[in-house]
């Protein structure tokens, strides 16, 4: 199955300014996207989604190579359409065909090659997924059944009243969340509007691994992490 690796990069952002150029340790994010990429085995081909002007991209290795793809106009405010929609607009373009795409995110630095290649093998073993995805299991104290809210004056559980049922972590269902990679079907890119077309193979990774930088504070607790044998 001929797969493309996919990493969107578009200039702008709202948590943090210009943050696919934001650095972590010594390089910035659209790069550690590009080199998990490059060193995955399985993938065909990559390329850069981006308008970001002036990228100097000269200092990166060109041994498996890789291909920029420009924006068009439309498919830049990050807020008028999906990124399914920029995949197609490359994949519209493109000379090759491809059965496989493989999402690799900028905000999810700590992608290792080994997550992609398990979500490529499951989905080549078993032919019945039309994606497959990394998930990370929520701890106790973010469940869902623990989760409040305000409500008028008064904080309350957001899933009914708390009855004590399912009080031990023991007793609550496990519950996941999405990690940092997708690998998608082609042919499910023209059927759907999302990026998780069931049925879904699920990879689960540890919550290091699955940090997704969107503030200021994403980026210094992966900053701390950079560097540690955590990672």
């Amino acid at each position: 199955m001929k797969t493309l690796a996919f990493i969107p990069a578009r200039a702008g952002s709202v948590g943090i300014k210009n943050k696919n150029l934001a650095l972590l340790g010594d390089r910035p994010l659209y790069q550690w996207a590009l080199e998990a990429a490059l060193n995955t085995q399985g993938i065909d081909h990559t390329v850069l989604s981006t308008d970001i002007q002036g990228l100097d991209l000269s200092h990166l290795s060109r041994e498996n190579s890789f291909e920029v793809h420009k924006r068009p106009r439309h498919l830049r405010d990050g807020l008028s359409y999906r990124i399914s929609s920029v995949v197609k607009n490359y994949l519209k373009n493109a000379e090759e065909e491809y059965d496989l795409v493989a999402l690799f995110q900028p905000t999810s630095p700590f992608v290792r090659p080994e997550h992609v290649e398990g979500l490529l093998r499951g989905m080549k073993e078993n032919r019945v997924y039309n994606s497959a995805q990394t998930i990370c299991r929520i701890p106790h104290n973010y469940h869902y059944q623990n989760q409040r809210e305000i409500k008028g004056e008064s904080v309350d559980f957001c899933f009914g009243t708390w009855d004590g049922r399912a009080s031990r972590k023991q007793d609550k269902p496990t519950v996941y969340k999405f990690g940092n990679m997708v690998v998608i079907k082609t042919g499910c890119l023209s059927i759907r509007q999302d990026m998780f077309p069931l049925p879904s193979f699920g990879l689960e990774v540890n919550w290091k691994h699955a940090i997704d930088i969107d503030t200021q504070e994403d980026l210094d607790i992966a900053n701390l992490l950079y560097g540690t044998e955590l990672v």
